[in-house]
């Protein structure tokens, strides 16, 4: 199983952004995640208002005032046993599928930065099981902190810059960490993502993961990272 950590701001996308020169890096990083061609692509988001698979993966920036930038893509869900989620897709799945213009089909699934270990477990089981049904990558939508400079969100932290140092070298030891630091990340942090990283982590644990890119030009984590896992 193949897969990748990737941000989801919409500043990330170029008819957003007015700051190009800042996010280049993380542009870079996200053109080298590589993604089997023609082969099933699973996101999870955590910015889903529950646990469960969308029926449709189609959206827009609209809640952004961008009603205009907006995607669509083919989808699989029949043999998911989760909720369906009707409705449009959040911001959080639908930026990385646009970043990295996916044309394969899509199943989007919401696994909300409230959900719980056992809701967590859950869906990774899911992700596990269709990826080796169907030999699918996983792109887990996260943000790390969102306290990293004076531009940031929220109160500049010292002590999440500090962990966000420590997440970075020891995600390329092994993808764990971004499981047993997702509280942390969250807590001291204030990620918006402790349960797509939980969910990163035990996918992908025991595997070195690759950083690709990381950078945080506005006060928050941009990851970009690979790992890859039988399955």
């Amino acid at each position: 199983m193949r897969g990748a950590l990737v941000p989801h701001a919409p500043l990330l996308l170029p008819e957003i952004t007015s700051s190009g020169d800042a996010l280049r890096d993380v542009w870079d990083g996200m053109s080298r995640v590589r993604l089997d061609q023609g082969s099933p692509v699973i996101v999870l988001t955590p910015h889903a208002t529950a646990v469960g698979v969308y029926e449709e993966a189609r959206g827009s920036l609209a809640s952004f005032g961008a009603p205009d930038i907006a995607g669509a893509f083919p989808t699989g869900t029949d043999a998911i046993a989760l909720e369906r989620l009707d409705g449009p897709l959040d911001h959080g799945g639908l930026v990385p599928l646009m970043l990295l213009d996916v044309k394969s089909e899509v199943t989007v699934i919401g696994l909300p930065e409230t959900a719980n270990v056992t809701e967590t477990a859950e869906v990774v089981g899911t992700v596990r099981e269709l990826a080796g049904q169907s030999g699918a990558s996983v792109l887990v939508s996260a943000h790390t902190s969102a306290c990293l400079t004076e531009r940031a969100p929220l109160p500049y932290s010292f002590d999440a810059v500090r962990l966000e140092s420590n997440f970075i070298t020891d995600i390329e030891r092994d993808c764990s960490v971004a499981s047993d630091l997702a509280d942390g990340l969250a807590t001291v942090g204030g990620s918006c993502s402790p349960s797509t990283l939980r969910a990163f982590g035990m996918l992908f644990a025991g595997t070195e993961g690759t950083v690709l890119a990381y950078g945080a030009p506005f006060g928050v984590g941009y990851p970009v990272v690979t790992a890859e896992v039988d399955v």
